[in-house]
């Protein structure tokens, strides 16, 4: 979202057209900019604001300002009770900044730390003897009499819970077009998968059988499935106020 411009003149006009705002200037075409892209609005001099712009704009969660000619202050159109970000404005804003990729990744680590911690004490292992999450897991595996088992189970639940990230991110309200695919190596439900999959260490442990087939697999996940979506509901809360959306909304 960005903020819209307008610098006034003779008959220079803002009005409501649809779900845009049109700002009319003699000589020049007219400029559309949808309201749902637009963070606020500052006019600057002589401009004729249609009332119903200006109500459209208070509907919508978008501040007026207006300037004088000179650019000083002259008065505010503020909305009565301004609505919280929605995610997907604040992902877009977010996935706009240069430093998103470093910034995510601290955010990815830390929440996977607290996950690998949890997996470490869950089998009786101390987290401060393992500096990577690579050892940590290399580790977690040992105590399974075979591997190659536990880890076919592990791959299916991950596979498993990823759609359920994917639901809890767009019952939160974040757009498909922007959790995946919209930027380079980020794809928010598989990353949320991984950090979620920790969990999944201990309850393979406790298995009494392997599941031979796809369909037992998806059986035997059935038993953890409950457990994933509250887990992925926390991730996604976390994530969501971590952007600077309000936990309480």
């Amino acid at each position: 979202m960005r903020p819209l411009y307008v610098r006034g003149g003779r008959e220079v006009v803002l009005r409501l057209d649809g779900p845009s705002l049109v700002v009319e200037a003699p000589g020049t075409a007219l400029r559309r900019f949808p309201l749902n892209r637009i963070s606020y609005v500052v006019l600057c001099g002589a401009v004729q604001g249609h009332l119903s712009a200006l109500h459209a704009c208070a509907k919508a969660g978008v501040p007026v300002a207006s300037l004088d000619a000179s650019g000083a202050p002259a008065g505010f159109f503020l909305p009565w009770k301004k609505e919280p970000p929605r995610p997907s404005v604040l992902l877009e804003d977010f996935l706009a900044r240069p430093d998103w990729q470093s910034r995510y990744s601290d955010w990815r680590r830390s929440q996977e730390r607290r996950a690998m911690v949890r997996a470490l004490r869950a089998a009786g292992l101390s987290p401060l003897e393992f500096d990577t999450a690579e050892a940590a897991f290399r580790r977690l595996m040992q105590q399974f009499d075979d591997q190659s088992q536990a880890l076919r189970v592990l791959r299916s639940w991950h596979a498993f819970s990823a759609p359920v990230a994917e639901a809890c991110l767009s019952q939160r309200g974040f757009c498909p077009t922007l959790i995946s695919g919209r930027m380079p190596s980020f794809d928010l439900p598989a990353h949320l998968a991984d950090i979620n999959g920790w969990s999944h260490l201990q309850t393979v442990r406790a298995l009494q059988t392997w599941p031979r087939t796809w369909d037992e697999a998806a059986a035997s996940y059935e038993a953890v499935r409950l457990k994933d979506l509250s887990r992925m509901r926390a991730l996604v809360e976390n994530f969501f106020f971590w952007l600077g959306g309000a936990r309480w909304r």
